[in-house]
C-alpha cells in the first residue's frame, strides 16, 4: 500500500494510479486509468483500515472509491452499456470495450466500500451497478463460459474463468443475492479447475469451492 500511494496521484476528485501505455488493442493512449487497479486498491486499502484506523489512509479511500463513480463526462471512467445501464471500464478508450472480469472487482470494491462508510449515494449506485451487471450477463455468456468483453467475440482464459466462479461467490457473499450464488454453482460445475491449476502450476487446490464464507 505505500508503494502504490507514493506512485499514485492525489487531487480534490480522487486518488489514481495513472498509465502511460499505448494499448492498440483497446483504443487506449495518453495517460489514463484503469477500473480494475483502482478497484484493487480500494479493497486492500479497505483491509487494511479496518484492521488499523489511519485518518490519511480514510482520505485516500474515500477518493478512490470517488475515482470509480466519476463519469466520463467529469473526466473519469464511468460510462454507458449500449442498454443504458452503467459501467466501470477497465480500459476506458475511446472505443467502450465492457470487460467482464474488471468491472465485477469494480462492483466488489464499490460494496465493501458501502460496508464501511454506508450512504444513500453509494447504495444507490451500488444498486445500479448489481442491476447492470446482472442484465448485462446475456451479452457475455457463450455456452458454458464468459467471454471477456463486449468488444471482441473471444472468450475469456482458463484462468478468467475460474476469477469468475470466486466472483461470483463473493458478490453472492456481500449481497446475499440468489442469483449470484447461482451463477457461482454453476460456473464452479462447469470449470475445469485441474486446468486452471495446472495453468498456475498449483499442485493442490487451494480454492473453497463451497459457498461458506
Amino acid at each position: 500500500m505505500d508503494y502504490l500511494i507514493k506512485h499514485g496521484t492525489e487531487t480534490e476528485d480522487g486518488f489514481f494510479l495513472f498509465y502511460s501505455e499505448i494499448i492498440n488493442k483497446f483504443h487506449l493512449k495518453g495517460k489514463w486509468y484503469a477500473g480494475i487497479t483502482q478497484a484493487e486498491m480500494l479493497s486492500l486499502a479497505l483491509r487494511i483500515f479496518s484492521n488499523e484506523f489511519d485518518q490519511n489512509l480514510e482520505i485516500i479511500i474515500h477518493k478512490l472509491a470517488h475515482s470509480l463513480i466519476l463519469t466520463k463526462e467529469q473526466g473519469g471512467i464511468r460510462i454507458s452499456t449500449p442498454e443504458g445501464y452503467p459501467w466501470i471500464e477497465e480500459y476506458p478508450g475511446s472505443k467502450p470495450s465492457y470487460v467482464l472480469n474488471g468491472f465485477i472487482f469494480c462492483v466488489i470494491a464499490l460494496l465493501e466500500y458501502e460496508l464501511m462508510f454506508p450512504s444513500e449515494t453509494i447504495n444507490k449506485i451500488n444498486e445500479q451497478l448489481l442491476e447492470s451487471l446482472i442484465k448485462s450477463l446475456i451479452h457475455y455468456k457463450r455456452g458454458k463460459y464468459f467471454k471477456y468483453s463486449r468488444l471482441y467475440p473471444t472468450l475469456s482464459n482458463i484462468e478468467y474463468q475460474g476469477v469468475y466462479v470466486c466472483q461470483f461467490k463473493h458478490l453472492y457473499l456481500l449481497t446475499g443475492n440468489e442469483a449470484f450464488r447461482q451463477l457461482f454453482e454453476e460456473t464452479n460445475q462447469n470449470m475445469n479447475w485441474q486446468a486452471f491449476f495446472n495453468f498456475y502450476e498449483i499442485s493442490r487446490p487451494i480454492i473453497e469451492l463451497s459457498i461458506e464464507p
